[in-house]
C-alpha cells in the first residue's frame, strides 16, 4: 500500500498535523495511524513497568536510609551519589536500569549495613535480591 503524507501547519499556533491519502484514495489522519499494541506486549510492557517502579522505590528508600546514617561517614558521599543516580534513573526503561544498579553494584555493597545493625536483615531480604537479579540479567545478556 502507497501512502502519501501532506503536512499543515498553522501559522499562529505552531501545530503540526499530518493527512495521509493511501493508494485506494482514503484521507487517514495522523491520529487514526497510532499502533495498537497486541495484547502480550502490553502486558509485557505493563509487567516491566509496575516491576520498575518497585525496583526504583526499594532502592530509593534503602538509600535514603543509608544517607542518613552514612551522613558523617567518609561513605556517606557515595550513599549520597548512589541516591542521585538512582532517583534520576527511576523513569528509564526497565532494562537501562537493570544495568545501571548492576553497573552500581559495588557502591551498593560499600554503603550496606553492617551486620549487627537492624537494618541488615532489610538488606538482605529485599536490597541483595534485586542487586543479584541485575547482576544475573546483565550476565546473561540483559
Amino acid at each position: 500500500m502507497m501512502v502519501n503524507a501532506h503536512l499543515s501547519q498553522m501559522q499562529d499556533s505552531g501545530y503540526v498535523h499530518a493527512v495521509f491519502k493511501t493508494d485506494n484514495g482514503f484521507r487517514v489522519s495522523s491520529e487514526q495511524k497510532k499502533k495498537v499494541m497486541p495484547p502480550l506486549k502490553a502486558v509485557k510492557e505493563q509487567m516491566l513497568f509496575e516491576n520498575r517502579n518497585t525496583i526504583a522505590k526499594t532502592l530509593i528508600g534503602f538509600l535514603q536510609q543509608r544517607k542518613v546514617a552514612l551522613k558523617n561517614h567518609p561513605m556517606g558521599d557515595v550513599a549520597v551519589n548512589l541516591y542521585e543516580i538512582i532517583y534520576s534513573s527511576r523513569l528509564k526503561h526497565f532494562d537501562e536500569l537493570v544495568k545501571i544498579i548492576a553497573y552500581q553494584c559495588p557502591k551498593f555493597l560499600k554503603v550496606m549495613p553492617k551486620v549487627g545493625s537492624r537494618f541488615h536483615n532489610n538488606f538482605k531480604e529485599k536490597i541483595e535480591p534485586i542487586l543479584s537479579f541485575c547482576i544475573g540479567s546483565e550476565l546473561n545478556g540483559g
